[in-house]
C-alpha cells in the first residue's frame, strides 16, 4: 500500500468502529445519555464518538466496548468477512474447513492517546472464542487499561521485539523478545515500552472466562 492507501484503510476502521458502536448501543435499547452515564462520558463526547467526528484512544474504546458487551476486535473487523477471507466463514466452521485473512486485508487501528498500532490477525466470522492481535508499541508509551467486569479478557502476550513491562493483579512483569505472559485483565493493568525502541507483540485473547479468585484457583 501508498501513503494514500494506508490512510485511507485507517479512515475507513475509524469509520467502521463509529458505526458500530451506535448500532450497538441502539440494538440495546439505550439512549446516548443513558449509554454516556454508563461509559462515563458526557453525551456530546459520545456523539462526536459515533459520528466519527471524535476518535477514542484505547482507553476510551476499551470503556465503551466494555459498557456495550463488544470487544475490541468486533467493532473493527472487516463488515463482510467472506471478501477478507480466502473462504466463507460457514465454510471455515465445518470439517476440513479453513480461512486465511492476508495481511493485505487486516485492519489496522492507530490510537491516537499513545500512538500505537493495532493489527486484527484473525479471521472475523468464523465462530472461534480466540482473537489475534499484533500490537507495535512506540519508545515509552504506556496505557493502562480498566476493569472489564467479572468476564475479563483471559489472554496470552508474546514478546515479538523489544521489551515490555506489563502490570497486573499488583505484579509487574518484565518481558524481553520471545517471553510469554498470561493474564487476566478482569481488574485492569498497565502495559509500558521501558525502552528507546518500539516493541512488537501478539496477543491472543479468549472472551467471557469466569474469573475465580486467587485462592480458589490455587486451591483448585
Amino acid at each position: 500500500m501508498d501513503e494514500d492507501e494506508i490512510t485511507a484503510a485507517a479512515a475507513g476502521v475509524d469509520d467502521r468502529i463509529a458505526r458500530r458502536l451506535r448500532q450497538r448501543r441502539e440494538a440495546l435499547g439505550l439512549g446516548e445519555a443513558e449509554a454516556a452515564a454508563r461509559i462515563g462520558i458526557t453525551r456530546a463526547k459520545l456523539v462526536r464518538i459515533e459520528s466519527g467526528r471524535s476518535h477514542p484512544t484505547t482507553v476510551l474504546l476499551g470503556r465503551i466496548c466494555t459498557a456495550l458487551g463488544l470487544t475490541m476486535t468486533s467493532v473493527m473487523s472487516p463488515d463482510d468477512p467472506a471478501a477478507a477471507s480466502d473462504t466463507a466463514p460457514e465454510d471455515a466452521a465445518a470439517p476440513g474447513g479453513s480461512t486465511v485473512l492476508r495481511r493485505i486485508d487486516q485492519p489496522v487501528w492507530h490510537d491516537p492517546g499513545s500512538g500505537y498500532s493495532r493489527r486484527i490477525l484473525s479471521p472475523s466470522g468464523t465462530g472461534s472464542p480466540l482473537e489475534i492481535v499484533e500490537i507495535e508499541f512506540p519508545p515509552y508509551a504506556d496505557v493502562t487499561y480498566g476493569p472489564t467486569g467479572a468476564f475479563g479478557t483471559t489472554q496470552h502476550l508474546v514478546v515479538l521485539d523489544g521489551a515490555l513491562t506489563v502490570t497486573v493483579g499488583g505484579r509487574t512483569h518484565h518481558l524481553d523478545a520471545g517471553d510469554c505472559l498470561h493474564m487476566c485483565l478482569a481488574g485492569g493493568g498497565t502495559v509500558h515500552n521501558p525502552g528507546p525502541a518500539p516493541c512488537r507483540y501478539m496477543v491472543v485473547l479468549e472472551r467471557g472466562l469466569a474469573i475465580r479468585p486467587a485462592a480458589d484457583r490455587s486451591a483448585g
